[in-house]
């Protein structure tokens, strides 16, 4: 449960838990509405609706939430706020998350931070990104990966080489 507060000219969100909700009178929540302090959020290339509300004094603490359709539905199919920048990808095979502008070719791997400040929006799954190779190491049968989501080469074991398709090396690393 969180509550509204509205100070001077900003508004954010403040979670409340059961004790906090009994202090105030045990007012009955709203149903249907977002908090004030809610935005709707949609990055390129995903349907996936994400729900940033401010929390606290600080601009950029926020909780973020992944809208359902039955909640959209509830709160009577409002329309997106925000639309972020970057489409979010990753390899089939590989849990390294990879972000792009939209129509942008420039891509880069993503920390958990990164990610999280995006709303921790799923990403969408793709066979490989432009550039990825498969090289050998010189003297093994060692194959890696050197691409957008791991620019400093990965090598495969044997079952993550089979998820990837099973690539043949092009030269050595």
């Amino acid at each position: 449960m969180y509550a509204d507060v509205n100070v001077g000219i900003t508004d954010f969100g403040v979670a409340l838990d059961a004790a906090q909700w009994r202090r105030a009178g045990s007012p009955a929540p709203t149903r249907g509405v977002l908090p004030e302090a809610s935005e709707i959020w949609q990055h390129p290339g995903s349907d996936e609706l994400l729900v940033r509300t401010r929390y606290g004094w600080d601009r950029h603490s926020a909780v973020w939430h992944t809208m359902t359709f039955p909640e959209w539905r509830t709160l009577g199919f409002p329309p997106v706020d925000r639309r972020g920048e970057h489409v979010y990808e990753r390899l089939s095979w590989l849990e390294t998350v990879v972000a792009r502008r939209d129509r942008g070719v420039d891509a880069h791997r993503v920390s958990f931070d990164e990610w999280s400040e995006a709303g921790r929006p799923t990403p969408g799954t793709v066979a490989a990104f432009p550039g990825d190779r498969y090289c050998s190491v010189p003297g093994s049968a060692e194959i890696r990966y050197v691409g957008i989501a791991e620019p400093n080469g990965l090598a495969l074991s044997f079952e993550r080489w089979i998820a990837a398709g099973s690539p043949q090396a092009s030269g050595s690393c």
